[in-house]
């Protein structure tokens, strides 16, 4: 059975809003409203509250979804919204052929309007079929001379923008209304535990689930409803099972996400983000997923309709490492791999700082190349002197990885061991008896793996 909806916390006026234009509505005053933000705070619940008033207050009811699946089916959203007049109206929108630039259905539906003021509900316009968002459209350019409201969702970037989402006027006495929804306040996640917990949280774990949530209603009633089964109560010392339930959460939301994008060329792009973060700007990204005939502007909104993606500061889109995570999960081992090294090349010919290059290397298959030792050396020595001991010694075992000659190999085994003793004493006395055993390691450096060992305390090697 599915959970119960939350509460719509913080919503007050938006609801405020929307009764209001419903109350102009049965008097016979059309209106326009979108209501936008990011995914999970709520869009989909306010639409459905306004559609459950206005039946209560005899509004007639349209309804409708756009998904990513049927993106490119003809009049998919039409076909929802009339169906409830015409129940053979999808066999004519899927079949028959359809005359340039007609608008099936439409005039129908404006006539019938004036017996009974009508309000249309459409979900997730930013999945919306051009042939839906063309009548749409033109049901908008409409609005002033009929006693019907359209109210739509969206996550604020749609692949084909409707032109009511960014304010072109429309002329006559209809109104239109954007209504931008916010994250919840730390005030709403305390009302959110208060309410799904039975009991008010203390001030530090309503903290936490408000940072670790980032107050997105979605995902603050699923956490909830999962810290609910394990029988604990909402204070501070399960604060810590709280994050592992939050990063769980997030990570099926976007398994999800991912598993409803049916776009092959935008897969292709978020695998490339995944992998690269914040190095490569977006044009280079697309540049590592392979040529696509697909228009930058075009991605960019798809990836973003999609909710695996925020814009931050203008920058190129970027993803929390739960969700770049969940997104490399989904590929092939040897493909993942693959993907790490062509970053990692194409992050070197562009200059990339060598830590960010050696981060990519550090999940790549061998790359083969002479630069490839030396940018792990060199980001083994920045990590050295920044005191991530760990990362330093993660870079020259990688490095290792590469095909050497033999005396650079050897030098690269005496400077990892040099770390590893203080790291790991007995990973690196078995690295450096290795290189005294070893008949391809030169005196010199023979000598100082000795002087290593004495110093370590180790006089076997003497």
């Amino acid at each position: 059975m599915a959970p119960p909806d939350l509460p719509l916390f913080e919503r007050d006026r938006e609801q405020a809003v929307l009764s209001a234009v419903i109350g102009e509505l049965r008097s016979g005053r059309p209106a326009l409203v979108t209501v936008t933000g990011e995914p999970g705070l709520g869009q989909n619940e306010l639409l459905r509250w306004a559609a459950g008033q206005a039946r209560d207050r005899g509004v007639h009811v349209l309804a409708a979804r756009a998904t990513s699946a049927e993106h490119e089916l003809r009049y998919g959203v039409v076909a929802q919204l009339l169906a409830p007049e015409d129940r053979d109206i999808a066999t004519r929108l899927f079949v028959a052929p359809q005359r340039p630039g007609g608008l099936p259905g439409l005039n129908h539906l404006l006539t019938a309007c004036h017996d009974r003021p009508t309000l249309l509900v459409v979900q997730d316009v930013q999945w919306l079929d051009p042939a839906s968002l063309r009548w749409l459209e033109a049901l908008a350019r409409r609005l002033p001379r009929a006693p019907l409201a359209l109210l739509t969702s969206t996550t604020g970037t749609a692949i084909d923008r409707p032109e009511w989402s960014v304010g072109t006027p429309l002329t006559g006495l209809a109104s239109t209304i954007e209504l931008a929804l916010p994250p919840l306040t730390t005030s709403g996640v305390s009302a959110a535990v208060r309410t799904v917990c039975g009991v008010p949280g203390d001030t530090d774990f309503t903290h936490a689930l408000a940072q670790a949530t980032r107050g997105v209603p979605a995902v603050v009633h699923e956490v909830l409803l999962r810290f609910t089964r394990t029988g604990c109560a909402p204070r501070a010392e399960h604060v810590e099972h709280l994050r592992a339930l939050t990063a769980e959460v997030v990570g099926d939301h976007a398994a999800q996400a991912l598993s409803e994008l049916r776009d092959p060329v935008a897969v292709d792009v978020l695998r490339a983000l995944a992998v690269c973060g914040d190095l490569l700007d977006f044009p280079l990204v697309c540049t590592l997923a392979g040529l696509h005939p697909v228009p930058e502007a075009r991605l960019r909104a798809t990836l973003m309709a999609s909710g695996l993606l925020t814009p931050r500061d203008g920058s190129p889109p970027g993803h929390d490492a739960v969700v770049r995570a969940r997104i490399l999960e989904e590929m092939p081992a040897a493909d993942r791999a693959d993907l790490y090294a062509r970053a990692a090349r194409l992050a070197q010919r562009v200059a990339v700082a060598d830590q960010g290059i050696a981060e990519l290397l550090l999940r790549a298959r061998p790359v083969g190349a002479p630069w490839a030792v030396a940018t792990l050396r060199r980001g083994f020595a920045a990590a050295l002197r920044s005191g991530r001991r760990d990362r330093a010694t993660a870079y020259l075992a990688r490095a290792l990885d590469e095909p050497l000659r033999s005396e650079e190999r050897a030098r690269v085994e005496l400077q990892l061991a040099s770390v590893q003793m203080v790291t790991a004493p007995t990973a690196a006395e078995r690295r450096l008896h290795g290189l005294i055993r070893s008949t391809g390691t030169g005196t010199g450096l023979r000598s100082q793996a000795v002087d290593l060992c004495l110093l370590g305390g180790d006089t076997r090697a003497a």
